[in-house]
């Protein structure tokens, strides 16, 4: 299995967002401090009971080191 492979969900072709986070090198602590949300809100995410809201904004996520 390469890389790719194991940064996808085995729902969609899509990443899931622990492997983001993993791949990033970060913690969800970390990553929720950078974006200025609960870790309890990027636990929601990565164990998908909840996703992001598009009507909050996180400001300028390339200022997020883990994800430039």
């Amino acid at each position: 299995m390469n890389s790719m492979e194991m940064t996808k969900s085995s729902k969609s072709n899509e990443p899931t967002v622990q492997t983001l986070i993993e791949a990033a090198g970060t913690t969800q602590r970390q990553l929720s401090q950078k974006l200025n949300v609960t870790e309890l809100s990027i636990n929601n995410w990565v164990n998908r009971r909840k996703l992001p809201r598009v009507d909050r904004s996180f400001g300028d996520v390339s200022r997020v080191k883990c994800f430039s």
